[in-house]
């Protein structure tokens, strides 16, 4: 398969109007929940002679160096202090929160992180959510999703956006507010801080993206290969803002593509059929990407939306 340009949620939303809210003083900031871990087990460690301080663990908080947990017997336990030995069972309804006064934030795996950490046991996983303010947020997410080199009105663009993405996403799920993936937007912690960033976010505080006084879901992309997508070729709803647009990025690497498989991925991703041997695009969006396949196999043939084909496949785009 020879596969030519990404696939692209559509965006325009610099053809809209920018409005400026009213001043938001640090204690009425929004404050966003960001999903940063979904795992089994996890460790936290303080950085230098600031110790960790952790709530959730009885009446007083504790000052811990380390806190790793784990399942162990069919349940989370917690060991704290670099102790191997001494494990204590957690209750299904646990909720730690873990502060520092150190300012270089808190370390969890290989990141650290500003605000708080708050640890939630929902089954066989553990949810790691980050409270912070939304503009400490923005300044890791605009180094996140953007070249930290680009022109400072590029990194403003990206922060307006996402500030205007992430405050519309709030209250929506019940443990947190956004995903630190690109499955939301994406947030790398401390380390995609920079001065620059830094600048951007602060020289658009406040500013969001509106249609007719409400939030605008500001979605976006790296590429679209030549031309966005209108939203109702994505999703249920036409957004009179997400309409398709011609998109200047022939010089992203992005814009053409190509991937290629042996037979053995192909069996794998068509079980059903016995493999690949041919695939008739049915119909097509307005910008040619697919919206019906019809995949034939060995053993027969199904049709496939271009999200499903393009999930099967690992594709970056239904743009092929």
């Amino acid at each position: 398969l020879r596969l030519q340009r990404p696939w692209s949620v559509c965006k325009s939303f610099l053809l809209l109007t920018v409005f400026l809210g009213g001043q938001v003083h640090a204690a009425q900031e929004p404050v966003m929940r960001v999903l940063v871990l979904d795992a089994k087990q996890l460790r936290f460690r303080a950085d230098g002679d600031r110790p960790l301080l952790v709530s959730g663990l009885g009446s007083t908080n504790k000052r811990v160096s380390t806190l790793k947990i784990r399942q162990k017997n069919g349940q989370f336990a917690l060991a704290i202090n670099r102790s191997s030995s001494r494990w204590s069972n957690l209750s299904p309804r646990t909720e730690l929160k873990i502060k520092s006064k150190d300012p270089r934030g808190i370390w969890l795996g290989k990141r650290r992180y500003r605000g708080e950490l708050r640890v939630l046991i929902r089954g066989d996983r553990l949810k790691v959510v980050n409270h912070l303010g939304v503009e400490n947020y923005l300044v890791s997410v605009v180094g996140s999703e953007m070249p930290k080199s680009w022109p400072m009105d590029a990194l403003k663009a990206q922060a307006v956006a996402a500030r205007t993405y992430a405050l519309q996403q709030l209250g929506k799920k019940d443990d947190y507010d956004i995903n630190s993936t690109e499955a939301s937007q994406v947030y790398l912690g401390v380390e995609a801080e920079t001065k620059r960033t830094k600048k951007a976010v602060a020289g658009t505080r406040s500013l969001v993206l509106v249609h007719k006084g409400s939030l605008i879901n500001a979605v976006f992309h790296s590429s679209s290969g030549g031309r966005t997508e209108a939203s109702g070729s994505v999703w249920k709803k036409q957004l009179p803002y997400l309409v398709s647009v011609p998109d200047h990025d022939q010089h992203s690497p992005s814009y053409n593509w190509e991937m290629q498989f042996d037979p053995y991925q192909l069996e794998a991703a068509f079980a059903e059929v016995g493999g690949l041997k041919r695939v008739q695009v049915i119909s097509t969006s307005a910008t040619g990407r697919v919206l019906l396949a019809r995949v034939q196999g060995p053993k027969g043939e199904i049709k496939l939306t271009g999200k499903e084909l393009r999930s099967r496949l690992g594709l970056k785009s239904t743009l092929v």
